[in-house]
């Protein structure tokens, strides 16, 4: 299965996700923030960057733009997600964004069903 960095500011998103991920047989590294997410990337190769938007120290596009300069990341599958309604670029419902410099841009992920599947079966 995966190994799954994890980045999110709350801890109960944290958890959940952790939670989740775990009983699917993934493995998970926590990070509490963007600057958190950086170093325990550089610290080791994962296969999927799961980060949430709005973080301290570093919010997840930034982190997302930093982890893909990384020749390691060029082409690392990263979720970019959200819960937050009040902004006008995301819709009330959980949103999911896929980064990879080999695709056009960002594509909207409509479902969660298999997406880690997907992305964790790299193109060799």
């Amino acid at each position: 299965m995966a190994d799954i960095l994890a980045s999110d500011d709350s801890a109960c998103m944290r958890q959940m996700v952790a939670f989740a991920l775990d009983r699917a047989g993934h493995g998970v590294i926590e990070a509490v923030d963007g600057k958190d997410a950086l170093e325990k990337a550089e610290a080791g190769p994962v296969d999927i960057v799961l980060t949430d938007v709005n973080m301290p120290n570093r919010d997840g596009s930034e982190l997302i733009r930093q982890l893909h300069a990384l020749p390691i990341y060029k082409f690392t599958p990263m979720l970019l997600a959200t819960t937050e309604s009040a902004s006008p670029h995301f819709s009330p419902v959980f949103v999911a964004r896929t980064w990879q410099s080999r695709c056009d841009g960002p594509h909207a992920v409509k479902s969660d069903e298999g997406i880690l599947e997907g992305m964790s079966s790299r193109d060799e």
